[in-house]
């Protein structure tokens, strides 16, 4: 879906296409979230929106998203990492491993994984699948969406014209970012695996 399309979209439906693309953009649809926050708070710049109003939307968007993954991921995980975890070599052990980790220490892992692409959409399913209370997921991935829309939304505002390079720099620091965690948790389990088969050597 083209960028120029979902801005249209914004700007024609306002705060029910913020909902709507929200929404599916933290479930795993391919959509520019960053850049349609941005967008939004430009937009409110612009006096076209309304900042309160905007950022709820963008909320209530965010959080029904991660909730139906969150959900995904409680109700269907164990069938779909059964079905299809062995093509990017991912278990059920492991990912149990995991949630105990989150549970354990993790928990500002669901409130930050909002500003790191990928990370977005797949903590509420690992959080879902390994049987993390629903209380205890909410209070920390739904405090994390709030300040991620405000976010964003305040760095559209602040930016007006130069909306859209100045999220760009931001989306591209925080793509980097991502990698880098993502990086240092495959060490991190590479070894949490490692010592865990040298023990029952």
């Amino acid at each position: 879906m083209m960028p120029e399309t979902l801005l249209h979209w914004l700007s024609a439906y306002g705060y029910l296409a913020i909902f709507l693309l929200l929404a599916g953009g933290v479930v795993g649809i391919p959509i520019p979230d960053e850049l349609l926050l941005a967008f939004a708070g430009y937009l409110v710049s612009k006096g076209n929106l309304l900042g309160f109003a905007t950022i709820m939307a963008a909320f209530f968007g965010s959080i029904c998203g991660i909730t139906i993954t969150y959900s995904l991921g409680r109700t269907a995980g164990s069938y779909i990492i059964k079905k299809w975890g062995h093509i990017i070599r991912i278990s059920e052990e492991r990912l149990t491993r995991a949630g105990s980790t989150i549970n354990r220490k993790g928990k500002p892992v669901m409130f930050f994984s909002y500003f790191l692409p990928g990370l977005r959409q797949a903590t509420p399913f690992t959080a879902g699948l390994t049987g993390i209370r629903f209380p205890v997921f909410a209070a920390c991935a739904y405090t994390g969406g709030l300040v991620w829309s405000a976010s964003f939304v305040v760095v559209g505002y602040c930016a007006g014209k130069q909306w859209l390079s100045t999220s760009e720099k931001i989306h591209q620091s925080l793509f980097i970012g991502s990698g880098v965690l993502a990086l240092i948790l495959v060490i991190y389990f590479y070894y949490l695996q490692r010592k865990h088969t040298r023990g029952r050597v």
